[in-house]
């Protein structure tokens, strides 16, 4: 019996602009795909991720490698690149139906400070727990990241539903023995609860 849904962030709750944000990041000279793998592609992003780095500490190191971004500030990034968010209401919606019927999370791999921006993009939909992996020194797909949300939510491993964009992330959760599935859809996520839980 499922007890727990647990939603990755970016990927599955929240995309981006695609159009927007690529004229955003042409303003420093750059193409979209170029900048993000630049950016997060470097093995430095997990001492932010894990809580290691400060935010401004990562984004120096980054500037250091990338002498094309050493003009731009790391407010660029949080506050221009990610300005149109866009959030999968249809996904949120099915934390508010279940409310008071299973317990709900989001595990994203993000810094400390991304919480405060989840709270407001998610205004208005209750959460159990919302773990930024830099708040408990564990990034996803290490076994760690998935048990301590258990132990936060309070349930077994096999009673937790968990839902991610990326395989690694699913395959790691599995690996605890969580039900954990590859994101495709609202529906595919009603379709699991509805398969797998008695609510």
């Amino acid at each position: 019996m499922i007890k727990a849904l647990l939603l990755d962030y970016d990927g599955v709750i929240r995309e981006i602009d695609v159009e927007r944000t690529s004229e955003v990041i042409q303003t420093i000279g750059m193409e979209m795909d170029e900048f993000f793998e630049i950016v997060f592609g470097n093995e430095d992003i997990k001492d932010l991720i894990r809580g290691k780095l400060s935010s401004s500490e990562w984004w120096r190191i980054v500037q250091e490698h990338n002498p094309r971004l050493r003009d731009v500030g790391a407010d660029f990034l949080w506050k221009e690149v990610f300005r149109y968010p866009v959030i999968n209401r249809e996904v949120l919606d099915i934390v508010r139906e279940y409310e008071g019927k299973l317990k709900t999370g989001i595990l994203t791999n993000a810094m400390k400070e991304s919480v405060p921006v989840i709270l407001e993009e998610t205004r208005g939909y209750n959460f159990d727990l919302i773990i930024s992996t830099a708040t408990i020194g564990h990034i996803k797909p290490e076994p760690e990241a998935y048990l301590k949300s258990l132990d936060i939510l309070g349930v077994q491993a096999e009673e937790c539903l968990f839902i991610d964009d990326k395989l690694r992330n699913v395959e790691g959760a599995r690996s605890v023995g969580m039900r954990a599935h590859v994101f495709e859809n609202a529906g595919q996520i009603r379709t699991l609860l509805k398969r797998s839980s008695q609510v």
